[in-house]
């Protein structure tokens, strides 16, 4: 919020003239859960940064209600160039406990009594994912 108000005032301290500002140089995390709410159809909201940025990847966690134990990883790639690529691990965080009972009841077919340890990697899928996809897909 400072950067947007500072944005602001350097624009009608200074006029337009050259400069050229991008609101997605100022804030790429508001963004991406802009984006994230148009593809999933809910309200995300920032949690904590994760990771490194040097590395040309910004990389955040993300809430929302319909899994609000859960911590949702959110990366943005080239975010400061004007062609940002934003991923993020919903669907994994979604089917997560279905995940594991799918693999704890394959376990438990072949081997009987069986403990399955399951994590997911905060890595963001590909962009090109649909939106809602189901378990299977």
């Amino acid at each position: 919020m400072r950067k947007l108000v500072l944005v602001i005032a350097l624009l009608v301290l200074t006029g337009c003239g050259p400069y050229t500002i991008s609101l997605t140089d100022v804030d790429v995390n508001t963004e991406a859960l802009a984006l994230m709410e148009l593809k999933y159809g809910e309200k995300f909201e920032y949690s904590t940064p994760y990771g490194n940025s040097m590395s040309g990847t910004r990389e955040f966690l993300a809430t929302c209600e319909s899994v609000p134990d859960k911590l949702i990883h959110v990366q943005i790639q080239n975010y400061r160039t004007e062609d940002p690529v934003y991923n993020d691990n919903f669907a994994t965080v979604r089917y997560f406990d279905t995940t594991s009972y799918f693999f704890k009841e394959l376990a438990a077919g072949y081997f009987g009594d069986a403990r399955i340890h399951t994590y997911f990697m905060h890595q963001g899928l590909t962009s090109t994912l649909d939106p809602s996809p189901t378990f299977d897909e």
